[in-house]
C-alpha cells in the first residue's frame, strides 16, 4: 500500500489514496492513516441516513475524497450491500466539484469514478444488519423485519469481480 503511494508521489500526480477497514482494529493494523468506513464515508449503524450532508460534514467529506483515485477497503465481508450502495452515494458528494468542473454527468459513473481494491474473504463473515455481497437470493419477504428500512436503499452499484477462488460466492 505504501508502495502505491510512493509511486503517486514521484509521479507528482495530485491525487490520494485512502484505506478503510469497517472496524477500528483492522483500520490500526493496517496503518498508513486507515480509518474505518463509516468514518470517512460519515455512515454511522443505528443512526439516521442522510442522503445529503451538509455544511460542515459536507466540506469534511469533499476533503477525503476529491483528489482520491483509489479506495482500498479491507474485511469486505463485513461490508454488506446497502452499506456499499452508501459508500457509493457519499463518494459522489465527495466528489461532485470534481464533476462539476470536469463538466460530467455524475450519473455516468460510480463511486466518483474511482478506482476501488476489495481485500478480504468475502464469505468470512456475514455483515451486520446488513446482506452480504455474495447474497443473491434475499428477498423482502426473507429480510428480518428490523431491517427493512435497508431494503429499498436505491443502489446502481452492481457486485461483480474475479473470484481468486473456485469456491469464492
Amino acid at each position: 500500500m505504501q508502495h502505491i503511494r510512493l509511486l503517486i508521489h514521484r509521479k507528482v500526480v495530485d491525487a490520494k489514496v485512502e484505506l478503510t477497514a469497517y472496524t477500528g482494529v483492522a483500520a490500526f493494523n493496517i496503518g498508513f492513516g486507515a480509518r474505518t468506513a463509516c468514518s470517512a464515508f460519515q455512515i454511522f449503524p443505528g443512526a439516521a441516513w442522510k442522503s445529503q450532508l451538509e455544511g460542515p460534514a459536507f466540506q469534511k467529506l469533499e476533503e477525503t475524497w476529491a483528489q482520491c483515485i483509489l479506495l482500498i477497503v479491507d474485511e469486505i465481508s463485513f461490508i454488506g450491500k446497502a452499506f456499499f450502495a452508501r459508500m457509493h452515494f457519499r463518494m459522489q458528494q465527495g466528489k461532485r466539484r470534481c464533476f462539476s468542473e470536469a463538466g460530467l454527468d455524475p450519473n455516468n459513473f460510480t463511486f466518483g469514478n474511482t478506482s476501488i481494491i476489495l481485500v478480504g474473504d468475502f464469505g468470512q463473515l456475514e455483515p451486520i444488519d446488513d446482506w452480504s455481497l455474495c447474497d443473491t437470493e434475499a428477498t423482502f419477504q426473507s429480510c428480518p423485519k428490523n431491517q427493512r428500512h435497508l431494503w429499498n436503499t436505491p443502489s446502481r452499484v452492481s457486485s461483480s469481480w474475479i473470484p481468486s477462488q473456485k469456491q469464492s460466492c
